[in-house]
């Protein structure tokens, strides 16, 4: 826990600073700097951000309310321990969300838009031969998300993004173990986009999401108990 930083400020960045720290903090959780079950202190996390208390406790109820962390009467904030029980629900809602994201956004999506994605998933099979591995899971969300965002619908989209917010992502370890599949099918739903088949996108999503969830679930169950707690 001591590298976060929230240094990130430019004449681009107005965001308020509990916006700048929820990022932080979300992002050390997902990258694995703040680890399940690590007790969250309000004035340790301050001092490391430089910023002072109110920011570092209103951050901390933001993502309580994302299920990222829980408080505890006597322990105060702690990074939340995900459940396969978590990765289930949140899969029955991503279903229903995602793949109809997917439809509403091939007769939307620009030349742009599919180059930007294609450019993406080739760094990604680049990546996954010759590594830094850690940058696959992030690469994967934005592909994803680039697609997800073309929906025009800008409800359906936060919700799909709070829902990730929400998700333990897949370490780029599981990632990369399946990414052959996945990249196949990243290839099968960019060709369904640009040939304007929304039904097939919207079939082939669905399909990926079905896969991309086994597959965590799987490494999840490899934990023990104790971790899984």
């Amino acid at each position: 826990m001591d590298n976060l930083s929230v240094n990130n400020l430019s004449v681009k960045n107005y965001k308020p600073l509990t916006e700048l720290v929820l990022e932080e903090l979300r992002k050390a959780i997902f990258e694995g700097r703040l680890e399940p079950g690590e007790r969250l202190r309000q004035q340790e996390l301050a001092r490391m951000l430089g910023v002072s208390r109110t920011p570092v406790r209103e951050a901390l109820q933001k993502l309580e309310n994302e299920g990222l962390v829980a408080n505890h009467s006597r322990k105060g904030f702690v990074v939340r321990r995900f459940r396969l029980e978590d990765i289930r629900e949140t899969l029955v809602v991503r279903r229903l969300l995602e793949p109809k994201a997917v439809e509403l956004a091939v007769p939307n999506i620009t030349e742009a838009d599919l180059e930007e994605a294609e450019r993406i998933q080739r760094t990604m099979e680049r990546l996954a031969e010759e590594g830094p591995y850690d940058e696959l899971p992030a690469l994967n969300r934005e592909f994803h998300h680039l697609i997800f965002k073309a929906c025009g619908n800008e409800r359906l989209f936060n919700l799909i993004k709070s829902l990730w917010d929400s998700y333990p992502r897949c370490g780029f370890s599981v990632f990369k173990a399946h990414s052959g599949r996945s990249f196949e099918e990243h290839r099968a739903i960019l060709k369904a986009i640009r040939e304007r088949n929304a039904e097939l996108a919207a079939e082939l999503s669905a399909e990926h999401l079905e896969n991309s969830v086994q597959a965590l679930i799987e490494h999840f169950s490899t934990l023990t108990d104790e971790e899984q707690a």
